[in-house]
């Protein structure tokens, strides 16, 4: 069985259509092989290219990508002790590639039978020394090392003795690297382009610091640690809660419009949030709310609020609630409600 293909129209060397003949004749490997039903101990690969066989036994596989890509399709299906070089007047195949000169399909000829010395102990088969060939180093990835000069100056400034045979200077490099036709005179524009990248040579020799933090992203700032109302666990809603008021509305009684309040207390541990409403802005209005939030929540360890005169209440027995009650101090039911009308509330 014998499988030949022609050459791409591209242009390709040698090595890499040997290259192509390998892959060849592994994919045909593999259809033979499972063809069969008999069990094959092993199978060996003959090549008459010296170079396709140093590819196979070479263990650096630093290849451009065209031989890199073959020779692991290869190395895939095979080992590289199963490749192994032949001479090309024994390289069966090699008639294929003859069309002048095709092979000869009689009983004993080289394509039928093959290369005698195959019946040979395998210590009799062709074994060559290899050497090392311009096509393979050509086939390599060669490492480059890149050489960069961190020197921000184009030229020397202390070799000119004026700052105008400087700015004459600099546009006639301009145009060696723009590489630009243009005539034996510097124009106005020039020689201020000039002045303006010397300003700027000179910016970045002197504040590269400060260039360097301008161009810094700015990073995300930690937040601040979380007071303990919001983060006390294993408490019951509206423990710790913060209280503001918001509006006015308008609200229709009757034919007249009148204005109310909201007072919105709010859990600083859940966000459960209790809306009351306000006739006014004084302190009795506000002490009603605080009382209906207490009997439906329960009375709160802390209240948190701004210091809004609105807030500034009185009561019977303990005097005035001051902001600092809300801030830092803790609340009793007595500082908002009396603990006479405390005590009537519980009986109802």
């Amino acid at each position: 069985m014998g499988k030949v293909r022609c050459a791409p129209m591209k242009l390709m060397n040698i090595p890499r259509l040997e290259l192509q003949g390998a892959v060849l004749g592994i994919r045909l490997g593999k259809i033979v092989s499972k063809s069969h039903e008999f069990h094959i101990n092993t199978i060996h690969y003959w090549s008459d290219s010296q170079t396709v066989v140093q590819w196979m036994h070479s263990t650096e596989r630093r290849f451009k990508a065209f031989v890199s890509h073959r020779i692991a399709e290869i190395l895939k299906n095979s080992k590289p002790s199963q490749w192994k070089w032949i001479p090309t007047h024994l390289n069966t195949a090699d008639a294929g590639t003859r069309p002048l000169a095709p092979p000869k399909f009689v009983h004993n000829g080289l394509w039928v039978n093959g290369p005698d010395f195959l019946r040979n102990d395998e210590s009799l088969w062709p074994h060559v020394e290899f050497q090392r060939c311009d096509f393979q180093e050509e086939e390599e990835l060669k490492p480059c090392m890149l050489i960069s000069n961190n020197e921000t100056q184009v030229i020397k400034f202390d070799r000119f003795s004026s700052l105008l045979k400087l700015k004459r200077t600099l546009p006639w490099i301009q145009r060696f690297v723009r590489k630009s036709r243009i005539p034996d005179y510097l124009s106005v524009e020039e020689i201020k382009e000039a002045e303006i990248l010397l300003c700027r040579i000179v910016q970045i020799e002197s504040y590269s610091d400060e260039i360097k933090q301008d161009k810094a992203k700015p990073t995300q700032p930690l937040m601040g640690q979380l007071p303990p109302d919001r983060v006390t666990p294993f408490v019951r809603p509206f423990t710790y809660t913060g209280v503001d008021l918001f509006g006015p509305f308008n609200v229709t009684i009757g034919r007249r419009v009148e204005k109310r309040w909201a007072v919105i207390f709010t859990c600083l541990t859940v966000r459960a949030a209790h809306i009351e409403l306000a006739n006014d802005l004084s302190a009795d209005s506000l002490i009603l709310c605080l009382r209906n939030f207490i009997n439906r929540r329960g009375t709160p360890v802390r209240l948190r609020s701004d210091n809004g005169t609105n807030f500034i209440a009185a009561c019977e027995d303990d005097g005035p609630i001051t902001p600092n009650h809300f801030l830092i101090g803790c609340l009793s039911a007595t500082q908002v409600i009396p603990k006479k009308a405390m005590e009537n509330r519980t009986k109802c």
